[in-house]
């Protein structure tokens, strides 16, 4: 098969072969079988989690880049482009290696006539690209739970981090927060360290059983040993066990919990070998920010995105805007999923409300704006619009905002993403 363009290469990503059987993830260790198991050559961090887990593998990997290792990064989903997923020492997948990879894994799928889904195809070639790249080590996101997440194919797990655990993906993951903090476990590997943010003890329980089953040593966070002494919009400042003062660059007060989970990880890769100066970890922290996270765009009008897409993270959302801006009501921009609890996610953000946009969405879980709208004029007696997508959406919140207003985009990365990508065109535009 010849190469395919990087063009051809996004449309085989968003698209299912409709001639084969959707493979399972039995089918993907086949499949990884065929390509010759770059996985088995690399070392890894596998972080999972319901809320969180992005800015604890991102502020991992740039912890151990920063110690001088070749570090991948495996994340989804992306704000931009798909390129984003997959970086090594913070720099996206080139276009051409996306494309070649992509190939070589397309012409696997049909030989064994798997119909792969796009996270499929993502970590396949992801795997090779490390491989290919001989990283020393790679801090691995899973995609959804654990035990039956197509990246729990590894066997070289140094470290496996589980973050919160809440009620997300019922139908697949179990009906009850033990149900899927014990599928989150599954990422375990004999040999391994584990590392769990203290939460609730039905899921703490549950991580013990798997841990002890498999003789893997697990420790927990330490709250009660953290101390939050600053913090602000910009960014803030904490003491957590033995490190004082230490600066974020960060803001949101969720960040905590991961910021916790970061240092816990760091000291433990320690002990496992890695040369991990202090001076790695504290820069790290106090530069790093993340695009789409409680992320600023401008200041008039006041304009925020978040990429909180469940409850746990609009809880942490609506948390930071009644903390950090008491004064104002937002126009809330939001497309939201259907197997979420949304209306719970539109009740949360109501109090801080001068008006909803809903946005129209190609993503098949999306809600129709329209039924969003209507429950938020029905149900919450706030005004709210319909848009048919993420550019009508941003005009008309614009519109309502004016130079003096404050609009915050949640509910999808996607929408946060595409929102973000207009915007700063627009002001550059507009410069």
């Amino acid at each position: 098969m010849t190469d395919m363009t990087y063009e051809e290469s996004i449309k085989w990503l968003e698209m299912p072969d409709k001639r084969f059987r959707k493979a399972d993830k039995e089918d993907f260790t086949l499949l990884m079988k065929t390509l010759g198991d770059p996985q088995d050559k690399l070392r890894f961090v596998h972080v999972t989690g319901s809320n969180g887990k992005g800015s604890v593998c991102t502020l991992l990997a740039e912890i151990l880049r920063r110690s001088g290792y070749r570090t991948g990064l495996y994340t989804s989903p992306h704000l931009s482009v798909y390129n984003e997923r997959c970086r090594i020492d913070g720099e996206d997948i080139p276009d051409e290696d996306l494309a070649r990879l992509a190939t070589a894994v397309r012409c696997e799928a049909e030989k064994l006539e798997l119909s792969l889904g796009l996270f499929y195809k993502m970590t396949a070639l992801s795997f090779l690209y490390f491989a290919g790249q001989k990283c020393d080590i790679v801090v691995l996101e899973v995609g959804r739970g654990g035990r039956r997440d197509c990246t729990n194919i590894v066997t070289t797990t140094e470290l496996a981090v589980i973050g919160s655990v809440s009620l997300e993906h019922t139908e697949v993951l179990g009906k009850t927060v033990r149900e899927i903090a014990r599928e989150k476990s599954g990422i375990f590997k004999p040999g391994a360290d584990a590392l769990m943010l203290y939460q609730s003890e039905e899921a703490m329980e549950a991580v013990r059983m798997t841990a002890d089953s498999l003789g893997v040593r697990l420790c927990f966070t330490a709250p009660a040993e953290l101390i939050s002494e600053q913090h602000g919009p910009e960014g803030q400042t904490l003491s957590y066990r033995i490190r004082k003062h230490v600066q974020l660059a960060c803001p949101g007060l969720y960040q905590t919990e991961n910021v916790q989970l970061v240092l816990d990880a760091a000291d433990i890769l320690r002990e496992r070998g890695f040369i991990i100066p202090e001076e790695a970890i504290l820069s790290a922290l106090a530069s790093l920010k993340f695009p789409g996270r409680f992320e600023i765009l401008s200041r008039e009008p006041f304009f925020l995105i978040d990429g909180a897409h469940n409850i746990g993270a609009v809880s942490a959302l609506t948390e930071g805007l009644r903390t950090y801006y008491p004064e104002r009501r937002f126009t809330f921009v939001v497309t939201l999923l259907w197997d979420r609890p949304w209306q719970e996610m539109l009740r949360l953000t109501a109090p801080l409300a001068a008006s909803f946009i809903a946005a129209g969405s190609t993503d098949p879980k999306a809600l129709s704006s329209e039924e969003t709208a209507v429950f938020i004029r029905d149900q919450l007696h706030l005004p709210a619009a319909a848009a048919a997508d993420e550019n009508e959406a941003l005009r008309i919140a614009l519109d309502k905002a004016g130079r003096d207003g404050a609009v915050c985009v949640f509910g999808s990365l996607y929408l946060v993403g595409a929102v973000r990508d207009l915007y700063l065109r627009q002001k550059t535009e507009n410069a």
